[in-house]
């Protein structure tokens, strides 16, 4: 005969197969609410609930009063330390410091990579009037930690009209930036190039400014800059000079449509103490994507010299049609 006792163990025990085991998690509300279910995750505010009658739940991690656990889980807090909780509050931590429960596994970090541009240009006439003109414009640009980059660009041009050289320049110019703020950023770069037909052998520039935001929109982007500069020159007669300039620049990115861009930019040295001794160069260009890595793109650039060498002209210009490919992700 089977005894009371072992009757109610029995049916204790089949009533809590019956029903399944408890939530293990509780969240209790400010409201007074009680939530209960498996505490996913907590990160950016809200906590991530699953629970059986209503699968994952969203809640609002101000909103929780109290939290209870039934296994450790681990937890970062607001100077970013790490911990594991199984009660919050608990001595010394209030919920507010804690800012992420079990966050999601961030993937690996990957290497930083080069991406960029190479633009090809070549024209040749004849009859009239015979002339070539070849075209070499290559940036790369790599991101670092957050809100740096480092950036190379190159630009070379090399022409003739009627056997007489029109163009026979080239610029290397390697540019570090690092975001200061959410607004602004510091620049230091170097420039070193020649400019054969403005009698210029070397020229070296290295500069130091701060830039700023004017316009910042996915599809529109404006940006000004202020700084300092040491140019040093070297030129075809032998002579050679150093000055501390001034340095303004402006940079502008506009999207046309959905497969053309507007980039524009200027940049103006000033010598320090003789502010109308000035160059400038102003390039305007106008990008057509053919494919995800091909394009056609028209470009003007102008040089402007305010006191230029014996038997060179104050403004120099080219324009050109190149094609191009991009590299990198």
């Amino acid at each position: 005969m089977v005894s009371y006792s072992t009757f109610a163990i029995v049916s204790v025990s089949a009533a809590l197969l019956c029903h399944g085991p408890a939530p293990a998690d509780t969240l209790a509300m400010s409201n007074g609410d009680r939530l209960s279910g498996t505490l996913v995750t907590m990160t950016e505010g809200t906590v991530i609930l699953e629970t059986e009658y209503a699968g994952e739940t969203a809640v609002e991690w101000a909103a929780v009063r109290e939290v209870t656990l039934d296994r450790p889980l681990p937890a970062v807090v607001e100077d970013g330390s790490e911990m594991e909780i199984r009660r919050l509050p608990a001595d010394g931590v209030r919920l507010a410091d804690v800012v992420a429960i079990a966050p999601p596994a961030l993937p690996p970090p990957q290497a930083p990579t080069w991406k960029g541009r190479v633009d090809f240009g070549y024209a040749q006439t004849g009859g009239n009037r015979n002339s070539s003109l070849g075209t070499l414009t290559a940036f790369a640009a790599r991101a670092g930690a957050p809100g740096a980059r480092l950036s190379l660009f190159l630009d070379t041009a090399q022409g003739a009209t009627e056997g007489e050289e029109t163009a026979n320049r080239a610029r290397l110019q390697g540019r570090h930036d690092q975001g200061s703020s959410d607004l602004s950023y510091r620049y230091y770069l170097a420039n070193i190039g020649y400019d054969r037909v403005r009698d210029s052998d070397r020229r070296v520039e290295l500069g130091y400014g701060i830039g700023r935001p004017l316009i910042d929109k996915p599809r529109n982007l404006l940006t000004a800059e202020v700084g300092l500069a040491y140019v040093t020159e070297a030129f075809g007669t032998g002579e050679s000079e150093s000055n501390a300039k001034l340095r303004l620049g402006e940079s502008w990115r506009r999207q046309l449509g959905a497969d053309a861009e507007l980039l524009e930019s200027l940049a103006l040295l000033s010598t320090l103490g003789d502010l109308g001794d000035l160059t400038s160069e102003f390039v305007l260009a106008v990008r057509q994507s053919l494919t995800s890595r091909l394009a056609f793109t028209t470009r003007f650039v102008n040089t402007y010299d305010s006191r230029p060498v014996a038997g060179t002209e104050r403004s120099d210009y080219t324009v050109t049609a190149q094609i191009g490919f991009a590299f990198g992700d």
